[in-house]
């Protein structure tokens, strides 16, 4: 996602909300740089636009960094702004095994929305 043509996208259309998937986005598997997601943030925030992210995939990383490396280069949208709801989904869950997880975090200002 290009912020460039998300806010052509929103001159457009004037969506209410925006789904999006910045960590290893299925199936392309691309990784937004901290600089997209910040430019996409503020893009929403200033017009007034939901932003809702799948962020399933976003415990996956293979460079050898430790998680916490990996987080503080490529921060969840909801780490950034708690205005965005999360959605997190996990395949396997060792109390059942495959029966899917998925739930959902926000701040309570997105709650609140």
């Amino acid at each position: 996602m290009i912020p460039e043509n998300v806010v052509k996208q929103i001159e457009r259309c004037r969506p209410k909300l925006l789904l999006v998937s910045p960590n290893f986005s299925n199936p392309t598997g691309i990784l937004w740089s901290l600089e997209r997601r910040q430019q996409v943030l503020s893009i929403c925030k200033s017009e007034q636009i939901l932003i809702v992210e799948d962020n399933s995939y976003g415990d996956l990383h293979f460079d050898g960094r430790t998680e916490e490396d990996f987080i503080e280069r490529y921060p969840s949208l909801f780490a950034l702004m708690d205005l965005v709801p999360e959605i997190k989904y996990y395949i396997s869950v060792h109390l059942v095994k495959q029966l899917p997880l998925h739930y959902v975090q926000a701040g309570l200002q997105a709650i609140k929305v």
